[in-house]
């Protein structure tokens, strides 16, 4: 009787020790085998809009957190161009002529939209802006860009500094933004010198 209370007890408590690891065993297969939910935006935030002087276009600045369906969140800045009325996408979508990581998160940029012709649309984005995406025509528009500030040689010493192999980025100091700095000030030098 005793041996049979010991042996139901020791399977009782290797059932509750593998339920947890059961748990995640089911939990990874729905993932793998069921997919991973369909990507999309949790947030998208209308920052500024701008209709073109005749009405005929809309330029809106949006501020993205989406997810690709996995376990990667990106967030992101882009500029849409859409017709009046036209509702806004779930996701950056066919209308998108600019996009930029926002990174840092959560700090205010220079990036805005302004129409300075009936077809022509100027985007101010911040001279360290990591593009994605960067039209310079859309339909019928023309799209040009104003940089704050205006630094070439830091925007190609950052184009260069994008460049590199990760591990070229993080192996020479302490941390990836002393990295960058080391790297930012050689290339400014070298650019200024020429």
């Amino acid at each position: 009787m005793i041996k049979n209370r010991t042996m139901s007890l020791l399977l009782w408590l290797m059932a509750l020790a593998t339920a947890p690891v059961l748990i995640v065993l089911v939990a990874v297969w729905g993932l793998f085998f069921v997919g991973f939910p369909p990507p999309g935006c949790d947030e998208r935030k209308m920052l500024s809009k701008a209709v073109s002087p005749d009405g005929a276009w809309v330029a809106t600045v949006y501020n993205n957190i989406c997810s690709d369906g996995g376990f990667v969140t990106m967030i992101s800045d882009t500029v849409e161009i859409t017709r009046p009325g036209e509702p806004a996408a779930p996701i950056p979508n066919a209308g998108v002529v600019f996009g930029m990581d926002d990174h840092p998160f959560d700090v205010e940029k220079a990036l805005s939209v302004k129409w300075i012709a009936e077809r022509g649309l100027e985007i101010t984005v911040p001279n360290d802006a990591s593009a994605g995406t960067q039209d310079s025509t859309y339909a019928d528009l023309t799209i040009s860009y104003k940089y704050v500030p205006d630094d070439p040689v830091e925007r190609g010493c950052l184009k260069q500094w994008r460049s590199l192999p990760t591990d070229e980025m993080v192996r020479r100091l302490f941390t990836p933004a002393d990295n960058l700095n080391a790297f930012l000030t050689r290339c400014q030098a070298a650019g200024a010198s020429h």
